[in-house]
């Protein structure tokens, strides 16, 4: 590319023309000596132009749900539905029913198979396929392995069929489909895998030869010498490659694939292509055949069109709704939807109305404004639903995060439990399930921090995961965060304090009758701004600042944290609607005189539990410590009755028995 050619002279002798090996074309990587031609060339004719080079290419990200698009005629399939355009028949192949039959090839002993068709036949020794199909699988990033091979990729990537090829001469026949093995099998990448009971596998009489829907075996490979060759193309459940993928942790182009689910229609569509691709340019000659085949069930769903409008909050007509699914593939009979074996993402009626939207266009349904009637919440509530209000009522934030954690979380926020490591992390930093919420809350304070949004109300609710020997135990907890400042009286805003997330912790347990604030011994809290929550001497959690080693190191400003443990929680009755007294409400103060080394969250519990008559509230106000190892301590004290006006005589007396209780201490 790039260069004209001119004549030179080569020992004496004119030449005007150029020699050229697949890698100074810049096709290939390595490739020495002279490319011959497998297919029928036009002689002047550019060679980009004969392998197709100036073609434009199309990345396309296909998401998760969407395995029928993971080929050229699965997205080609789509692009007709959406466009209302003809589309295409399979690639025609080679007449399998002409071969003869046999039943010698393979056994099926797993559930996990719905197909399998295997064809023998011998192939020419052949190192490269066609050059217009090398650029395609270039341009695909896929390598060169061995020309079955590599015709087999490029089948797979045209119409969605991975399939797999043996040297036959190393197979002792007939291969076996089982699950698991007690023989280890040695991969195409060279690494020895332990196949375990869920695995399926395929074997011969002298061990696994392929780890099923996944990746070949070793021993079985194609090579450059093999002459006798046998083809397999076969249907796998996805949800015992998905099982398989997460343990053995190796990633192909066919598990990717088998995982999302691939149509049990397309085996023998592609098994009879490549075998023609394989007659026509290696000279490849199939002699037996043989078929196994479960008859799959499609998939069928009632189909309510009103139901269709009402959510997309359209008007189209029934007929419109029929075009749209049938161009999909659906068939329609007597209203209902039969799906057809490629779309395994469609198993409900949301389903259909997704579709429906999708083709129908966005931009064509109208923009309305919402309407409908406001109405109580239903009475009753989960806890963990009255805890979120409560927080959103107090301007938190809920977030919702992968319930992932790094080594250096575990160790600052450190837990008893004994935490576990995943086989397959998303990321190598997060290798661990969360033994303790804040582990999240923390990063989701730290990526927010970074961004340069410092003053935070976060919460979330989730499971954290712990082994207890083989068991794993799975626990809910909440945790809530406050970063940074915090408004104050009169617009001011401060760092945020102990008593902050006190306040919130405190109504986060207004339904909880006995809890105690101990003072706490946490690593990751301020040791003298934390407290553990008690019950009936067991833990419900802790409330405090962090510590500050803690915030410095994860990159954070001043954080005070609520953390509790639901399943410790006791279960209370929804106490519904509290009427508000028409009459005023009394405020009072009341300072003693305490040594230093007084708990005073224990006392102000016991005022709070007496339940005083006309007392309605016991607020701590103020700890002043003396020069003489003393303290004062202010409460502030609300009175009010739902009956009549308090007099200064009946408050007088309430003040005197409070004053009596705290003479005690």
């Amino acid at each position: 590319p790039g260069m004209t050619l001119k004549p030179v002279s080569l020992r004496g002798v004119d030449s005007e023309g150029m020699i050229c090996s697949l890698k100074e074309l810049g096709l290939t990587e390595e490739g020495s000596g002279i490319y011959h031609f497998s297919e029928e060339i036009v002689v002047g004719r550019p060679l980009a132009q004969h392998i197709r080079h100036d073609e434009k290419i199309l990345e396309i990200d296909v998401t998760p749900n969407r395995g029928d698009c993971l080929s050229i005629y699965g997205v080609a399939r789509d692009l007709a539905a959406a466009t209302n355009t003809v589309l295409e028949n399979y690639p025609e192949g080679f007449d399998l029913g002409s071969l003869s039959k046999t039943e010698e090839l393979f056994v099926v002993k797993s559930d996990a198979v719905t197909a399998y068709d295997a064809l023998v036949g011998s192939v020419d020794s052949c190192d490269l396929p066609p050059l217009y199909m090398i650029n395609r699988l270039r341009q695909a990033g896929m390598g060169l392995n061995h020309a079955v091979v590599d015709i087999l990729n490029y089948v797979m990537l045209e119409i969605g069929q991975p399939m797999h090829a043996f040297d036959q001469e190393s197979l002792s026949l007939p291969l076996v489909m089982e699950n698991g093995s007690d023989k280890c099998i040695k991969l195409l990448d060279d690494s020895e895998y332990e196949p375990k009971a869920w695995d399926t596998l395929v074997s011969d009489q002298k061990g696994p030869q392929a780890l099923a829907g996944i990746m070949g075996g070793m021993d079985s490979r194609m090579q450059k010498q093999t002459a006798k060759l046998q083809l397999e193309s076969a249907i796998f459940s996805p949800q015992s490659i998905a099982k398989s993928l997460r343990q053995c942790k190796l990633n192909s182009d066919a598990s990717y694939r088998y995982e999302r689910g691939v149509s049990p229609d397309l085996n023998q569509v592609a098994l009879s292509y490549s075998a023609m691709l394989l007659e026509k340019y290696t000279n490849a000659k199939f002699t037996l055949y043989q078929s196994y085949h479960k008859n799959p069930v499609k998939t069928v769903i009632d189909l309510d069109y009103d139901a269709i409008n009402s959510t997309l909050g359209t008007t189209i007509a029934q007929d419109e709704i029929d075009n749209i699914l049938q161009r999909l593939g659906i068939e329609i009979n007597s209203g209902v939807a039969h799906i057809p074996h490629y779309r395994y993402d469609m198993t409900m009626s949301v389903d259909i109305i997704e579709e429906v939207a999708r083709l129908y266009g966005y931009n064509n349904i109208p923009l309305e404004p919402m309407h409908g009637r406001l109405s109580p919440k239903s009475t009753p509530q989960s806890s963990a639903q009255r805890l979120k209000y409560t927080l959103q009522e107090y301007g938190f934030q809920e977030v919702v995060q992968f319930s992932f954690a790094s080594q250096a979380l575990l160790d600052q926020f450190s837990a008893e439990a004994t935490p576990i490591e995943i086989a397959n992390p998303i990321h190598s930093e997060y290798s661990y399930m969360r033994t303790n919420v804040l582990q999240s809350l923390i990063m989701a304070a730290q990526y927010n921090t970074q961004r340069q949004f410092c003053s935070l109300r976060l919460f979330e609710i989730g499971e954290v995961f712990s082994l207890s020997g083989t068991e794993i135990i799975e626990k809910p907890e909440l945790a809530a965060i406050i970063t940074g400042k915090t408004m104050r009286s009169l617009g001011k805003e401060e760092d945020v304090s102990y008593y902050d997330i006190k306040e919130i912790a405190d109504r986060l347990l207004s339904g909880v009758k006995g809890v105690v604030f101990k003072k706490a011994n946490i690593s990751y809290l301020h040791p003298n701004q934390s407290a553990q929550i008690m019950l009936e001497g067991k833990t419900l959690g802790y409330v405090g600042i962090l510590h500050p080693k803690v915030t410095e190191s994860q990159g954070l400003h001043k954080s005070a944290v609520v953390h509790l443990y639901l399943d410790q929680l006791p279960v209370s009755a929804y106490n519904g609607l509290n009427i508000p007294s028409k009459y005023p409400p009394v405020w009072r103060d009341i300072t003693v005189t305490f040594p230093e080394s007084t708990a005073i969250g224990s006392i102000n519990q016991i005022l709070e539990d007496k339940k005083l008559a006309n007392v309605r509230k016991i607020h701590l106000k103020d700890i002043f410590q003396n020069s003489d190892g003393t303290k004062n301590v202010t409460w502030s004290v609300m009175l009010q009755s739902m009956d009549t006006t308090l007099t200064e005589k009946v408050i007088e007396s309430v003040m005197v028995e409070i004053r009596s209780e705290l003479s005690v201490y």
